[in-house]
This record gives C-alpha cells, sequence and structure tokens, in this order.
C-alpha cells in the first residue's frame, strides 16, 4: 500500500509500502519497503529470495541512492549515501555520505586511471584571496 503522496514512483509488489513522503523512486519487490519520511531516495533491485532488496529498511535516510540487490539494505537513517552492485551495504544503519562499490566479496576494482582526484575549485573553498 503506497501512501499518496507526490512524485513518487513505485513498481514491484510492496515497493514503498510505508511511504508517507515525496520524492522516492522504488524498482523491485520490497525496495524502500520500510521507508516512511525519507525523501528523494532511488532504489532499484529487489528481493529475489535469497538477498534484500535495495534500501528495505531505511526509514527516515535522505538523498540516498542504491543499485543492486541488497544495496545500502542497512541504511536507515544515514543521508546521503551510493551503493552499487548486490549487496554493497558496507555501513551501518545511520551513516551518511559514503560511497560503497560492491559487497565484501569484491576482490579488484578496475578502471582506466589509477588514483582518485578530489574536487578543487573556487566553488569547493572559502575565504579565497588574491596573492
Amino acid at each position: 500500500m503506497l501512501a499518496a503522496t507526490n512524485n513518487n514512483t513505485a513498481i514491484g509488489t510492496q515497493a514503498l509500502y510505508s511511504n508517507t513522503a515525496a520524492g522516492n523512486t522504488a524498482v523491485g519487490t520490497y525496495v524502500l519497503y520500510a521507508n516512511t519520511t525519507g525523501t528523494s531516495n532511488t532504489g532499484v533491485g529487489g528481493y529475489d529470495g535469497s538477498s534484500q532488496p535495495a534500501l528495505r529498511y531505511n526509514t527516515t535516510g535522505k538523498c540516498n541512492v542504491a543499485f543492486g540487490a541488497g544495496a545500502l539494505q542497512n541504511n536507515c537513517t544515514g543521508c546521503n549515501n551510493i551503493g552499487i552492485g548486490f549487496a554493497a551495504c558496507g555501513l551501518a544503519s545511520g551513516c551518511s555520505n559514503t560511497i560503497t562499490l560492491g559487497n565484501n566479496q569484491i576482490t579488484t576494482i578496475r578502471a582506466q586511471v589509477t588514483s582518485i582526484t578530489s574536487l578543487s575549485d573556487c566553488r569547493d573553498k572559502s575565504d579565497i584571496c588574491s596573492i
């Protein structure tokens, strides 16, 4: 049962079942099932009989993105998290501002580049002075 709220998309049995908030997208059986007031969450990856669905236990967390069965399944109240891959949930229920790629069985991350560069420009800084 999806509560009458605006700007939600739910595809799958009991996706967004407990939801009372706006701006969520759930694709898959039980995705965002426990979500109540969390907003702007996106979960894709439903219950397959052996793993939990994406963002299954999220209740008030907002701005989370989970792709893959079990992705961010433990998140309850955390905000601004990204989980990509099967069971990519390596965070506690209230962690925020994290990115998880894959589960504990992933042994290699492959990319053309060999390092991650942090953002650094005037939009990310304060108290900039000319010399």
